[in-house]
């Protein structure tokens, strides 16, 4: 088969396992910072090492797939909303953005983390998981790091 990605994976251990089996990265987003049953299976497939490092890529899905505080850091820029405006889209969860990566890394370091130290493995810090990530990705897409 062809290198593919799941694009935003909320599966289950099977799907995860089969995926793995056939060589697909996995496409992990926002979706685990949600308080929903589904966002718990991935978060235990990243702690059990079910979805290995080297095949994971992050994304936001943007503009779905929204989740709390998904825009925080892209309204600071936004100085000239008024405050009803901007408590509005606050409280939303949609649209989501790119300036969410950085929580969905965040997020994903710690799920991996929490199964590393369990299993006595060294854990990583957040540069290491993008760097991962970013190999990943390279890799997927052909490009040259």
């Amino acid at each position: 088969l062809p290198p593919a990605v799941v694009h935003c994976f909320t599966g289950t251990r099977r799907d995860a396992i089969e995926y793995i089996d056939r060589g697909f990265y996995i496409g992990i987003t926002g979706f685990i910072l949600k308080n929903t049953e589904g966002a718990e299976e991935v978060k235990t497939l990243l702690r059990d090492g079910v979805i290995p490092i080297e095949k994971i890529m992050i994304e936001t899905d943007a503009p779905y797939l929204g989740f709390a505080n998904s825009r925080d850091a892209f309204l600071e820029g936004f100085t000239s909303l008024n405050s009803k405006k901007r408590k509005k889209l606050l409280k939303s969860t949609y649209p989501n953005v790119p300036s969410s990566l950085p929580m969905v890394l965040s997020a994903v370091t710690a799920c991996l983390n929490e199964g590393r130290a369990e299993r006595g493995e060294e854990v990583l810090d957040e540069d290491d998981v993008a760097t991962y990530c970013t190999q990943n990705a390279a890799k997927f897409f052909g490009f040259k790091l």
